[in-house]
């Protein structure tokens, strides 16, 4: 290989490398960079859902917490019900997925709040159909633009 040809590459990869880290910074430091993580977000909750459903086929109603739901977990198993969508900024804390049973407990609200950081607005995550359509008491509240 040619100097100059090692010389490029070389310099090619510092500039990657200090684009890479530059735009990293700026995205932590706006606390959007929580947007890549929605695929994650979409798991915890349909991991949730069934977790959630679990506890209702063995007590009757689903739980009063997604703490509670662990109850059911088998061993080796995990459960972790973070909402990664959240601002992700030096020293704040990820926060738990939305979860909170209405009426007599035979139905519940699920899902990630996401940047804006208020539950039941527009930029909010949810479980996939799938998971949905296996659920019996999963609802989903229509917010309004």
């Amino acid at each position: 290989m040619q100097t100059s040809t090692v010389i490029g590459v070389v310099a090619t990869l510092i500039l990657v490398i200090i684009i890479g880290t530059v735009a990293l910074f700026n995205a932590l430091q706006s606390g959007h960079l929580g947007c890549i993580f929605r695929p994650h977000t979409v798991m915890m909750l349909d991991r949730s859902i069934e977790m959630v459903e679990r506890y209702k086929s063995a007590w009757g109603q689903y739980p009063k917490t997604l703490g509670n739901a662990r109850t059911f977990l088998k061993e080796g198993e995990i459960f972790p019900d973070l909402d990664f969508m959240g601002p992700l900024k030096f020293g704040e804390r990820i926060r738990h997925l939305y979860y909170e049973p209405i009426g007599n407990g035979e139905e519940y609200y699920l899902f990630g709040v996401s940047l804006d950081e208020k539950p039941f607005s527009e930029d909010d995550v949810y479980p996939t159909n799938g998971a949905i359509e296996e659920s019996n008491g999963f609802r989903k509240l229509e917010v309004s633009a």
